[in-house]
């Protein structure tokens, strides 16, 4: 019996030892694997940005957003395995969202259908139209009933939560809203979790309020872009930037700049795409903006 304990002691340690020996050539190959990576990036940096995009485009991931969350994440001092998840959910936000019914699904980047003060205003979630409501939530509450059989995304809501004072971002037009809306080509209902603000290109994007830069991304739907959060639970995205003047980490100031308007990404004419969290959940940034 003696015996037999050491033999299946000597068995265990070999086996240990073979995926010891398994998991340190794995580590190796991915090790050698990314200093390949880096030199070749470093090389042919065109041609390295070049390859990223159509990985990206191919598989609909923001494989840049993930690479700087991950990074940020080790800063910050997480462990590996919660720097990986987040950077995971940073590569899938940008272009995943959820399907729902009737094709609607979070792009973000909607075409516009009326412009701010426009009558009817079926979208914008800041008119009026003809209904005379001057109240913005009920304008755009009204403006929705029309689409109340989708029902609501999971981490979207209708509410208007009370926060502190907001900077405007950028001096321009409403040219899309928040919410439900027809695509004015196709008329597939689709949810837009932001407005699009119509401006210049090279208008300076600005931050809405004091807040750390939690990330900085170039995705095939948002373009460039820019995450900043903010305190209690509020965090402010801006994308189809033309240039990003911040990195991940810095701390910004309300009205400071973040970015420059531009049109990267899936947009039709410059614009500041303009998305609003508060606790996890999307708001209408209409509701304390270009009111």
């Amino acid at each position: 019996m003696v015996y037999v304990g050491q033999r299946g002691r000597r068995r265990t340690r070999r086996t240990q030892g073979n995926r010891n020996r398994a998991r340190g050539r794995w580590l190796s190959v991915c090790a050698w694997l990314l200093v390949l990576a880096l030199g070749f990036c470093l090389a042919f940096p065109k041609t390295a940005k070049s390859l990223r995009q159509k990985a990206s485009d191919a598989l609909g991931l923001d494989i840049g957003g993930a690479v700087g969350a991950f990074g940020e994440s080790l800063r910050s001092g997480e462990n590996i395995w919660k720097a990986a998840k987040g950077a995971f959910e940073r590569a899938f936000r940008a272009d995943g969202g959820e399907d729902m019914e009737v094709g609607a699904n979070k792009d973000g980047d909607m075409p516009a259908v009326n412009k701010l003060g426009d009558a009817g205003g079926d979208a914008d979630g800041v008119n009026t139209g003809e209904s005379g409501i001057t109240d913005p939530v009920e304008a755009f509450r009204e403006s929705q009933e029309r689409f109340s059989g989708l029902g609501l995304p999971g981490n979207v809501s209708f509410e208007r939560p009370d926060l502190a004072e907001l900077k405007t971002p950028v001096d321009g037009t409403v040219t899309s809203g928040f919410g439900y809306r027809e695509h004015p080509s196709d008329g597939i209902v689709r949810f837009h979790y932001g407005i699009d603000v119509a401006a210049g290109a090279g208008t300076e994007a600005l931050s809405v309020a004091d807040g750390t830069v939690a990330a900085v991304g170039d995705s095939t739907s948002y373009g460039l872009y820019v995450i900043v959060k903010h305190e209690n639970g509020v965090e402010s995205l801006y994308a189809h930037l033309s240039e990003v003047c911040v990195k991940n980490g810095d701390t910004v100031k309300a009205g400071d700049r973040i970015g420059t308007v531009g049109e990267t990404g899936n947009a039709t004419a410059p614009c500041l795409h303009l998305e609003l969290l508060v606790n996890g959940n999307y708001v209408n940034p209409g509701f304390y903006l270009y009111v």
